[in-house]
């Protein structure tokens, strides 16, 4: 004979609720695993800025002691605000224009699928590879970070091509050629190039990067055809800026090529012979119309 259960009694009876299965039972696994490693992470970073204390402080006191001894103080106080200056300015920069043109095509690639940082990539799921949101995040900062300290590297070596710029004086005397003052060559122009050089490099590197988020979204137009225009149509405007900004970086580039003519030693005498100046400084001009158009 089977008995009959009351209502309490079947309330009593219910089984509890089983773990969520699959990727939440292991979501919270790994999110415990995660806070495990979050003070490894910090640990981490403490003994990398402690080896970057312990191999850059020594040189820095001894320098501050030789030039104590000498009494300029203040010059080494100078030169070492100066160098940290330029560091930040020029991580800055290179941060924000690399990081916000990397995170501009992440978005315009998984805005495809309606979610900022979900759609799937046509490349990678063709190749078998599975890359998480956090990785591509990741990614982008490491590859802005990267690149930023590159470029501060640079800028912090440069703390007298700055100086020159900022306290160079007129000589009074100009150079025959352009009729520029001898000064301009000796303060101004060599600041001129490095930011030239270094702006021009900044763009290419971004232009690269850009163009593999946006191979990895499958968004670059390698088909001719209605569908792959409509993935591309976010892309090309901004593969235009990016290659715009490349051309103009070049164009400068070839402008201040031209006063390098005074020092060519391609003839018979060191400078500006009738070669450079009837012949390569209007190669040079008709270069820089060129890539005016081209602009």
């Amino acid at each position: 004979m089977i008995e009959k259960l009351t209502p309490i009694e079947k309330l009593t009876t219910i089984e509890p609720p089983r773990p969520p299965e699959g990727g939440q039972g292991r979501a919270v696994g790994s999110y415990g695993i995660f806070r495990q490693w979050r003070p490894l992470k910090f640990i981490i970073a403490a003994v990398f800025v402690l080896i970057a204390l312990v191999t850059f402080i020594p040189g820095w006191i001894q320098k501050w002691l030789w030039m104590r001894q000498l009494g300029y103080v203040g010059v080494f106080w100078k030169i070492w605000s100066v160098r940290w200056e330029l560091f930040a300015a020029a991580f800055v920069v290179a941060l924000l224009y690399l990081g916000m043109n990397l995170r501009f095509a992440q978005r315009n690639g998984a805005a495809l699928s309606g979610d900022k940082l979900r759609s799937p990539s046509r490349v990678a799921a063709e190749l078998g590879i599975q890359v998480s949101p956090r990785a591509l995040k990741l990614a982008t900062a490491a590859i802005a970070t990267a690149a930023g300290l590159g470029f501060a590297a640079i800028f912090y070596t440069q703390w007298d091509t700055y100086l020159r710029f900022c306290y160079g004086a007129s000589f009074g005397i100009s150079d025959p050629l352009f009729g520029v003052d001898t000064g301009f060559y000796l303060f101004r122009l060599p600041f001129y190039e490095l930011l030239q050089g270094s702006l021009t490099a900044l763009a290419f590197i971004t232009l690269l990067a850009v163009i593999g988020f946006y191979a990895y979204f499958g968004l670059l137009p390698l088909r001719r055809n209605r569908q792959a225009e409509d993935r591309s149509a976010k892309a090309i405007p901004h593969l235009s800026m990016l290659a715009f900004a490349l051309v103009a970086g070049w164009g400068w580039g070839f402008y201040l090529d031209h006063f390098e003519l005074l020092y060519s030693t391609q003839g018979v005498v060191y400078g500006a012979g009738y070669t450079a100046d009837h012949v390569t400084d209007r190669k040079s001009t008709r270069l820089n119309s060129s890539h005016a158009n081209i602009s």
